[in-house]
């Protein structure tokens, strides 16, 4: 058994097919199923129902499957391990960020991180807070930006702390008070992040501990828009209190959330179980160090 082997059964199982795999991957046809056929026989069993169109996975296939992806994997981190002592001044580190993220917090922690190493280049994934967390866990991202906390056995440094806040249009009944609490959103028609943010899920958790119900009449990746429609008269939105002085200029009111305040509290995440290439322990030295955030960093 070759790593090819795997690695051209996966090809074929993620393309739905021998002949989308092949153009996919750039292998010529028979070479991707004399490969699986090598595969089968080296497993001594079928790992492709091909009666069916696209085949179909059998239940060796499967577990072999899983294999595949964890050796595909660790030949990646052995990639980065032997990289790391070939050069041990470059490298790369593929940093998830979810977009609410990017321009108020992380923008300047990656900036003096470059400034810093500027032969390590940096790949950015813009994804939502859980996606970091897959990502991360499954070894496609070096570490991340998401919301805590976290599950184990990620590891964070914390980066930020700010209440929530609520968006209004300026004639919601609400927008005459000083300040808004859960209570108050009993009932009320609500605009949120999509449920692949973590922000999603600490909403609707408070929700539920304080007994209140809300109507989710939208949602949406990108905290301007969910603004903007809340200012339209849409419904609340409930965001970071930075970036409600953001939004464009219009007919919105923001005002804090209170009793009890929920804050969307960043940090930076990895996995403290898996190798730690010499891009990522850059990264994780020079937070440390730099404890403090930048003033140019949006205040609470």
């Amino acid at each position: 058994m070759e790593w090819r082997h795997l690695e051209y059964f996966r090809a074929v199982v993620r393309h739905g097919g021998f002949s989308r795999a092949a153009e996919a991957i750039h292998v010529a046809q028979p070479t991707l199923t004399k490969a699986v056929q090598d595969l089968e026989r080296a497993t001594g069993t079928v790992l492709l129902d091909r009666s069916r169109r696209p085949p179909g996975l059998t239940d060796a296939g499967a577990v072999v499957l899983r294999y595949a992806e964890e050796a595909d994997r660790l030949r990646r981190q052995l990639d980065r391990e032997l990289a790391d002592l070939a050069d041990g001044a470059g490298g790369r580190l593929a940093v998830g960020l979810p977009p609410m993220v990017g321009s108020s917090v992380a923008a300047d922690i990656l900036a003096r991180f470059h400034r810093r190493y500027p032969g390590i280049a940096l790949a950015l994934h813009e994804v939502g807070s859980k996606a970091v967390e897959a990502g991360i866990l499954a070894g496609e991202l070096d570490v991340g930006f998401a919301v805590l906390p976290v599950r184990e056995p990620l590891r964070a440094i914390p980066v930020w702390d700010e209440p929530l806040a609520a968006v209004m249009a300026a004639d919601h009944p609400l927008a005459r008070r000083e300040a808004v609490s859960w209570t108050d959103l009993d009932g009320q028609p609500l605009l949120l992040y999509r449920e692949d943010y973590a922000l999603h899920d600490r909403i609707r958790e408070e929700c539920r501990r304080q007994g209140v119900t809300v109507a989710v009449v939208g949602q949406s990746s990108q905290w301007d828009v969910l603004g903007r429609l809340a200012g339209h008269g849409l419904g609340l939105a409930l965001l970071p209190r930075s970036l409600t002085r953001r939004l464009a200029p219009g007919a919105w009111t923001v005002r804090p959330l209170v009793r009890p305040a929920l804050h969307w509290t960043l940090g930076v995440v990895w996995d403290a179980e898996r190798y730690q290439p010499f891009a990522l322990r850059r990264f994780l030295a020079t937070l440390t160090a730099d404890a403090t955030p930048s003033p140019d960093v949006p205040s609470a």
